[in-house]
């Protein structure tokens, strides 16, 4: 918004979507990698010793936290573009709409002038 006017440009909200959509996507992606790069190595703090059963039970909380944090994240993004999606859609339609009603009134001045009787001067 610049000034007392505003503009909208949906191309520009669709780009911004686009870039949007591809963050989304790599929060899911890292949280998949992660899960995907550990698994090699789940069991490194042990199997059944005393440390393995401290350790183990917050490493795994840990990293199902983080990867639902990077869901979450994920989420929020398709969120933000879903508002964008309805921003487009007001701000098309309201352009729609002022283009209906600038072709309908210039319908209406064509029609000055043209008009036949009543009440107007000279006639």
């Amino acid at each position: 918004m610049t000034g007392d006017s505003f503009e909208g440009d949906p191309a520009q909200l669709r780009d911004f979507m686009s870039r949007l959509e591809g963050v989304s996507a790599q929060a899911l992606s890292i949280g998949q990698d992660l899960v995907e790069g550990l698994r090699p190595n789940n069991f490194w703090y042990g199997v059944d010793d005393e440390y393995a059963q401290s350790a183990g039970p917050q490493f795994r909380r840990t990293v199902d936290t983080l990867v639902e944090t990077l869901g979450a994240l994920s989420q929020a993004v398709a969120g933000i573009n879903n508002g964008r999606r309805a921003e487009i859609y007001q701000i098309t339609g309201a352009s729609n709409w002022a283009q209906d009603q600038v072709a309908a009134l210039q319908g209406k001045t064509d029609e000055v002038g043209n008009q036949r009787g009543g009440g107007g001067r000279g006639h």
